[in-house]
């Protein structure tokens, strides 16, 4: 795989929300946004390792 990482999947138990609450509410929403926006630009513009 991608720089010789190894995928492997793994059991999580999910719990709902009790809060209620939005996580990403008000400017967090766009504070989050753009980190978003950031990493997939810089994965798009990122150099791909060579292959010798």
């Amino acid at each position: 795989h991608f720089a010789g990482f190894r995928i492997r999947e793994t059991p999580v138990i999910m719990h709902g929300d009790t809060s209620g609450k939005s996580l990403l509410g008000g400017a967090r929403f766009i504070y989050y946004g753009f980190k978003v926006l950031l990493s997939v630009i810089v994965t798009l513009l990122r150099e791909k390792p060579s292959r010798e």
